[in-house]
């Protein structure tokens, strides 16, 4: 049973404004963090939002709960004005909080997407039915602004994307297929599970601001998080670089993954690029690649990285029935299907060589990637004298 204190019985009403004030500080705080970071990667964008939209959440739940408590007087010309925008900005940072998750992973289109919108849907049905007939959300009776039947259904439909979100996070966690996403999907999940407990605190004591709490502290671990990211990540293509591929190789070593295959990817002609069209082609060629690395990659429990200048890596853990010849000519396919959008007057061109970890003789890292590098070089030089 919900718990319901006495704020003014026990003197404890500072609560409403020091815990909400407190956590307004440190979200400005991260958000001016986020705000510094000239970083354009997406999801620093999208927690930009979601940090704005929870400091205004923050201050407009304090109000509710002040008029709730009756510490704070207002005619329901006012409140019914401030009812509904306060369930919209809850409902619109859920939905930042499903983007945030849907970019992360990239996941672009499945029934939790469906879901999403069902939720958009019905919160402009609540909106229509809240304007037709104001009683049946919120009603004064002597006095007192009274919540009334429908209400809880906006809690059910404002709600949603942050389960979807869960969902979605569990899903990608214990799904073999992304192991590779595992360390995106543990902060998003951890985000979801702060949200569960302190949400269902947050109903066993009602007048305390439990929930800001845990919205505030999924914030900070997020930022953590990301910040780990970006150390990992190159700028340019929004790959992961260098250091995080030793470390995941790191890790694939140390688990004995023979079946891990690491396929190294080399621009043909690269430095025609950019001595005969300028530097920023050769930016935009690098993109180019790199983007069409990351679709090829999606759902198929591979992952891309720039290992440094005009060389890429991707690790692919080969599934059932999947072959790695298959895989590597789809990306081929992929990259000419690329060439011919972009409309430029050069082409990006690969040459590349795999190699399956169990079949390096030593095992050592630094081995497995020569091994590659010598296969990928032997079909650079093919692919020179075809073109003479």
């Amino acid at each position: 049973m919900p718990v319901n204190v006495d704020i003014d019985e026990f003197g404890l009403w500072w609560i409403f404004l020091d815990i909400p004030i407190f956590c307004v500080i440190i979200l400005v705080f991260y958000y001016w963090r986020f705000f510094q970071n000239k970083s354009a990667l997406p999801h620093y964008m999208t927690m930009r939002f979601i940090i704005l939209g929870v400091i205004i959440f923050t201050v407009m739940d304090t109000i509710f709960d002040l008029i709730s408590c009756k510490m704070l007087s207002v005619s329901m010309q006012y409140f019914s004005v401030f009812y509904l925008s306060y369930n919209y900005v809850v409902f619109i940072c859920s939905l930042l909080w499903f983007r945030l998750a849907r970019r992360t992973l990239g996941y672009k289109k499945g029934p939790l997407v469906v879901g999403v919108w069902i939720s958009i849907i019905m919160c402009v049905v609540l909106t229509v039915l809240y304007f037709l007939n104001i009683r049946d959300f919120c009603y004064q009776e002597n006095g007192d602004i009274v919540l009334g039947p429908l209400d809880a259904l906006w809690y059910v439909f404002e709600y949603l994307p942050i389960l979807w979100t869960f969902v979605l996070a569990q899903t990608y966690f214990l799904d073999k297929r992304f192991l590779l996403l595992r360390e995106k999907c543990f902060p998003l999940l951890v985000s979801a599970y702060l949200f569960l407990i302190f949400g269902f605190l947050q109903y066993l004591v009602d007048s305390f601001p439990v929930f800001e709490v845990g919205v505030t502290l999924a914030i900070m671990y997020l930022y953590q998080s990301l910040s780990n990211t970006l150390i990992s990540v190159d700028e340019l293509t929004d790959l992961k670089n260098r250091r995080q591929l030793f470390k995941d190789m790191s890790l694939k070593l140390i688990e004995k993954s023979n079946d891990t295959y690491l396929i190294i990817y080399d621009l043909n002609k690269f430095k025609d690029i950019n001595d005969t069209y300028g530097h920023t082609e050769g930016d935009y060629a690098l993109i180019a690649a790199a983007s069409t690395m990351k679709e090829i990659c999606q759902g198929r429990n591979a992952q891309a990285y720039r290992y440094g200048g005009d060389e890429f890596v991707i690790l692919k853990e080969l599934g059932p029935g999947e072959n790695i010849d298959a895989f590597c000519a789809d990306m081929m396919e992929a990259m000419h299907y690329k060439n011919l959008s972009m409309q430029k007057p050069y082409a990006v061109e690969l040459s590349y060589g795999v190699v399956r970890f169990g079949d390096c003789p030593t095992g050592y890292l630094s081995d497995i990637i020569k091994l590659a590098d010598q296969k990928m070089y032997a079909m650079k030089v093919v692919a020179h004298a075809m073109r003479r």
